[in-house]
């Protein structure tokens, strides 16, 4: 059980020093390097719910991936413990053409499974809006969802990323 618990901790930082433990750095973000991919990991989520009643998990711990194509497209994917205590997966690709300053704006349209209140646990559709941020080294997802009747609660999630190449 301590394992289970030190795992989310032990992952951050692996991911967090792993920058440092290339040979050589990350090229800087400039426009030209835009266009060449970058591969970011992650640990999970954050989230926050606004129904307070419902008791959900809101540290998300996992583990998932993203490429970024270029400076508009990505593919990512990973797996996770979501709010409702259950185990997802994700796939998707990110659309972001929309540049708000240093900030993408766009959407990620994919598949997930795990909610039980979403086709038994299953795997669904979904398409979520994305708001991104990237650095040299880090970069920060948020998304999030309306409540849509009973089968989706209201949330935003934050995602932090860590450059690996």
């Amino acid at each position: 059980m301590q394992f289970v618990r030190l795992f989310p901790i032990t992952l951050m930082l692996i991911v967090l020093l792993s920058p440092l433990l290339r040979a050589e750095e990350p090229p800087a973000d400039t426009e030209q390097e835009r266009s060449v991919q970058r591969i970011w990991l992650n640990a999970g989520f954050l989230s926050y719910h606004p129904d307070r009643s419902r008791g959900f998990r809101e540290q998300n711990w996992g583990f998932g991936a993203q490429l970024d194509l270029d400076d508009e497209w990505a593919l990512m994917g990973g797996q996770f413990l979501n709010s409702e205590n259950q185990h997802s997966h994700y796939l998707a690709a990110a659309w972001q053409p929309l540049k708000l300053g240093s900030f993408d704006l766009g959407l990620a349209v994919g598949a997930m499974d795990g909610y039980p209140r979403m086709s038994d646990g299953d795997w669904f559709l979904a398409a979520l809006p994305l708001l991104s941020w990237r650095g040299d080294h880090l970069a920060v997802n948020v998304t999030g969802t309306p409540k849509i009747r009973d089968k989706i609660d209201a949330m935003i999630a934050i995602q932090l990323m860590w450059r690996v190449w």
